[in-house]
């Protein structure tokens, strides 16, 4: 293992500029934002250019398409900055932005009203540009674990020194997705804090083996602090624990199962507790997929919003990894629904309930299950989000389930109806012909 550190550290700086196009008309623009580096750390989004007479609102989404419920941007994007501009020499503002390495970002802006024409709307991305070998935020030295990695048996060892009195940092190899968890173990008793893809926290005492559960793939950053009087030597090893097959978890032990993008609303039925969640995957090439999560009615009463979607890229999500915990529709009155943006790559979905057991269907690729099987006549989506039953299916006479796809023949409700009718026409025949002969 070969340790390296670097003492020149060049902070502040343009990042980069994405530049939208709001075509006339019109009030939304989005564009996709290539993967940062792990030396970049934006601080701060600033609008480059006033737009005459129109606010500005900004909505950042790592790997998800930015809500359509754009009145709640505030409180449900990753990141989110509005910019009030009431004239072309108005002086924009920042917004702190909570930097991510090695995430694709989705950026979109909303303008206050409907541009007179075709309009572009330019942002800078400022903040640390970090050289190699040192770590955002503010460019701090760091060793680095360079090693050869075997990714179907995940180990990485250093010996290290830290020095009475300071902070050494440390960072991983890049970690991919599917590992069940990650050990951290030292031989000594030392100060220590971890952060993925970005600075740790202060240090405190930790167990001499801890292991770090439902990971995040990236890089793991260390931070060791000495409070002893002499320096400390210590041996730092990092081990993952690789998840194979349909397996996922922490202890690689939970099944998933893979939601299909090739078919148009391709469901799955189960049921999911309070205590265990269900693992789905699907793979998204360059397209702009739904997930949709739908309780199945017991006794005709459903609990609104249970079960919810966390969702995550290249790995199993926990509470505080999902990037999202439900809905990004407008409206989500009984589906809870949340849209992927076009990135390659595979997303992990977990349905979770807050209720002890929960039947539920999911499915993906379209707004309702299989389209309802609306070209055999079975039933439509309904697509009206004023409606309450916004993305559901409207099964038709003869058809019942969550795609209106099982048989159910005819009620006896339609039964009486049609034994009804019947006599009625028939009624009528009688009398005609009476008084025709009349």
């Amino acid at each position: 293992v070969v340790l390296l550190a670097l003492v020149d550290v060049v902070c502040g700086a343009l990042i980069r500029q994405e530049t939208l196009t709001v075509d006339k008309d019109k009030q939304l623009a989005s564009v996709g934002l290539s993967t940062f580096d792990i030396g970049e750390a934006v601080k701060q989004i600033d609008l480059a250019n006033a737009v005459a007479g129109v606010n500005v609102s900004v909505c950042v989404m790592p790997y998800l398409s930015a809500p359509d419920d754009t009145d709640h941007w505030s409180t449900k994007c990753f990141y989110y900055a509005f910019f009030s501009i009431a004239t072309k020499t108005a002086q924009p503002q920042a917004g702190q932005f909570p930097m991510v390495a090695n995430t694709r970002f989705t950026l979109t802006v909303r303008t206050s009203a409907a541009v007179a024409k075709l309009t572009n709307i330019t942002f800078n991305f400022d903040g640390d540009q970090c050289p190699q070998h040192t770590m955002p935020p503010s460019c701090t030295a760091v060793s680095e674990m360079a090693t050869q990695v075997n990714w179907t048996d995940f180990k990485a060892i250093a010996h290290l020194t830290v020095d009475p009195g300071v902070d050494l940092f440390v960072r991983t190899p890049e970690i991919p997705s599917s590992f069940g968890n990650v050990t951290i173990a030292v031989n000594k008793q030392l100060n220590v804090s971890y952060a993925v893809n970005t600075a740790p926290s202060a240090p405190t005492i930790i167990a001499a083996v801890t292991t770090i559960e439902s990971t995040l793939r990236g890089f793991y950053y260390l931070r060791f602090h000495n409070a002893e009087a002499t320096s400390v030597d210590f041996e730092l090893s990092i081990t993952a624990l690789p998840c194979v097959g349909n397996k996922i978890g922490t202890k690689c032990q939970e099944d998933i199962e893979e939601l299909s993008t090739d078919l148009v609303g391709q469901m799955f039925t189960g049921a999911v507790n309070s205590h265990q969640p269900k693992y789905y995957k699907l793979s998204v090439t360059n397209s702009t997929v739904w997930v949709n999560v739908m309780q199945v009615a017991q006794d005709n009463v459903t609990t609104e919003r249970d079960p919810q979607l966390w969702v995550q890229y290249g790995n199993v999500p926990s509470e505080p990894s999902s990037m999202t915990h439900g809905c990004t529709k407008v409206k989500c009155p009984n589906v809870n629904t949340v849209k992927l943006s076009s990135v390659n790559g595979t997303f992990y979905v977990a349905i979770v309930a807050a209720n002890l057991t929960v039947s539920y269907n999911i499915w993906a690729n379209a707004m309702c299950p299989y389209d309802c099987y609306s070209n055999m006549g079975n039933g439509q989506c309904i697509t009206d989000d004023t409606k309450t039953n916004y993305g559901q299916c409207q099964c038709n006479i003869g058809w019942a389930g969550a795609d209106c796809n099982t048989s159910i023949g005819l009620t006896i409700e339609y039964i009486v109806l049609i034994v009804i009718g019947s006599l009625v026409v028939l009624s009528a025949i009688i009398g005609f012909i009476a008084w025709a002969y009349m």
